[in-house]
């Protein structure tokens, strides 16, 4: 599917990060993956294995709030479509948020 037909089926811009995201489970220190875009109703995380599909998952997104300094932003997500990267190493999930938990925003 090319680029322009997945922007017109999109009800909300999706960028792209010019510098991958580090995302992880809410309760592990461990990454699980990186968030390659990211919109306001959604994300793209790209992991070692499949995320589970149509369950709610609490993760962390690794922000910048300051130079040098990083913040845990906790959101539930759900996954909403998965496959193989076209490396076929990885694995693409896209998900969609449920909730961003905004006292870890600040």
């Amino acid at each position: 599917m090319n680029t322009e037909v997945v922007d017109e089926m999109r009800s909300v811009p999706r960028w792209n990060l010019k510098v991958p995201l580090q995302v992880g489970e809410e309760h592990s220190d461990d990454p699980l993956g990186d968030a390659v875009d990211i919109s306001i109703k959604g994300i793209r995380i790209l992991t070692e294995q499949p995320l589970a599909m149509n369950q709610p998952l609490k993760l962390w997104l690794l922000l910048p709030d300051q130079v040098n300094n990083w913040s845990k932003v906790i959101v539930e997500v759900e996954g909403v479509w998965c496959k193989p990267h076209e490396d076929n190493e990885i694995f693409e999930t896209g998900c969609k948020f449920l909730q961003i938990q905004t006292s870890t925003l600040f």
